[in-house]
């Protein structure tokens, strides 16, 4: 409990911080344009942002904006923030009544990986900034609800209707949940069909998210690879694939080692290993001490799923941005 009050108590600290929000050139750009052109700047951005969700979270704040001539940014970010943190705490209470009721043990494996993911982010760039935050936490809050409701085997229709509503979240979020979907239906399908044949489990909630996360890596193929940034056909991975794959795995093999949050010589390393070996053994030691979530390979795909999901979208980065 005093663990669980603890990292609420964090994110507690981090919301009341949102009156650090700000708006970059985006905001200016998209709002001037949705002044002018209404629905169809909506769509026009569909060219270097595919994702309907947020794009449809942003479109609303721009119109709360241009009715109010105000920027509303700390209503915005609390609104969304808020959100986020309500659907964690639903999706903890709901999976943690049928194993015993550890309700704090469900709320602190919710809690953790949010607050993680802000402590060795760019915080002001993906959490105060409008144009970002909703597109990462309502994908952070998704796959952190998927986990919960992976917590047993999905048996059951309702079950995988949940499952397959949240992944269509994070898939319509950002395009790294749909790398995310893409990958753990592939996973999902591989496993149901290694099951004898009167074991296995229709299929549909985990390709319906799949289908749309094919949807939204074509219209970043189609639209965005066109999209060029002013500069960005300066630099040396810009255009070039395989020079970009192999930049993104050691991109991402530093990733492991560092965080945003720390310089990346000796000592910061060390810190990042030290606060990352923290993390992962607390984590661990509450979900098999409680065991309000049982490990499984649903689990195991999931975070296959996400780090391919972010090694793509790495490869992505430099092979369009340089």
């Amino acid at each position: 409990m005093l663990t669980c009050l603890g990292l609420f108590g964090l994110l507690l600290v981090y919301a009341a911080q949102t009156g650090l929000g700000h708006w970059q050139v985006d905001e200016f750009r998209y709002f001037a344009d949705h002044a002018s052109l209404g629905w169809r700047a909506y769509f026009e951005r569909f060219e270097v942002s595919p994702r309907p969700l947020s794009e449809l979270l942003i479109y609303g704040y721009g119109a709360m904006v241009l009715a109010f001539q105000r920027s509303f940014v700390s209503a915005a970010l609390l609104t969304i923030w808020s959100t986020s943190l309500l659907a964690m705490a639903i999706a903890a209470y709901a999976t943690a009544r049928p194993v015993g009721g550890r309700l704090a043990a469900a709320a602190t494996l919710a809690l953790a990986p949010m607050l993680f993911t802000l402590q060795v982010s760019p915080v002001t760039e993906m959490f105060y900034w409008p144009i970002a935050t909703v597109a990462y936490l309502p994908m952070v809050s998704a796959v952190t609800i998927l986990m919960l409701l992976l917590a047993d085997e999905p048996r059951t229709a309702t079950r995988r209707a949940w499952c397959g509503l949240v992944l269509a979240v994070a898939v319509l979020s950002h395009e790294i949940g749909a790398a995310l979907a893409i990958g753990f239906a592939i996973g999902a399908v591989a496993l149901n069909a290694s099951r004898p044949r009167m074991e296995r489990q229709p299929v549909r909630w985990w390709l319906l998210p799949a289908l749309a996360g094919i949807g939204v890596m074509l219209g970043l193929l189609l639209f965005r690879s066109h999209y060029v940034d002013l500069g960005s056909n300066t630099k040396p991975y810009t255009g070039r694939l395989i020079a970009s794959a192999v930049v993104a795995v050691q991109q991402m093999l530093i990733d492991v080692v560092t965080t945003g949050s720390w310089p990346h010589d000796t000592v910061g390393v060390l810190a990042a290993l030290l606060q990352k070996t923290a993390f992962a053994t607390g984590f661990a030691t509450i979900w098999l001490r409680f065991g309000s979530v049982h490990p499984s390979r649903w689990h195991a795909m999931l975070g296959v799923g996400i780090a391919a999901s972010v090694y793509f979208s790495l490869l992505g980065a430099y092979y369009h941005y340089g």
